[in-house]
């Protein structure tokens, strides 16, 4: 399944859910960027993960193909994938979206 979103400040982003592509991902990973289609291991995409793989969309269209993988791959292979500084970003893009998501569960009851 597929979906097109259109998302303020970025434009088109295309979601796949069950994508091919996440068979040559780590089983921990449950979605990855490429570009502006985000590929989905499952058929679920929780917010604070959309919020993450979003920064990496951002991330492709600031650097470009090219230099977004090359930085990624050197971060990654510099300062280990956890402490790369594009996967901060996109880890603080993911905060904020679950820190949101509490705050109106918490307004609403956690009716929303």
């Amino acid at each position: 399944m597929t979906d097109r979103v259109h998302v303020h400040g970025i434009g088109a982003v295309r979601i796949v859910y069950a994508s091919w592509v996440m068979g040559f991902v780590p089983k921990r990973f449950v979605a990855m960027t490429l570009g502006r289609t985000i590929h989905v291991r499952g058929t679920h995409l929780p917010v604070w993960v959309l919020r993450h793989e979003l920064a990496h969309v951002r991330q492709w269209e600031r650097y470009g193909k090219v230099g977004f993988l090359a930085r990624y791959l050197w971060q990654c292979a510099r300062y280990g994938y956890a402490n790369a500084p594009l996967e901060l970003e996109a880890e603080a893009a993911e905060v904020r979206a679950m820190d949101a998501t509490a705050t109106l569960a918490a307004r609403t009851g956690g009716t929303e």
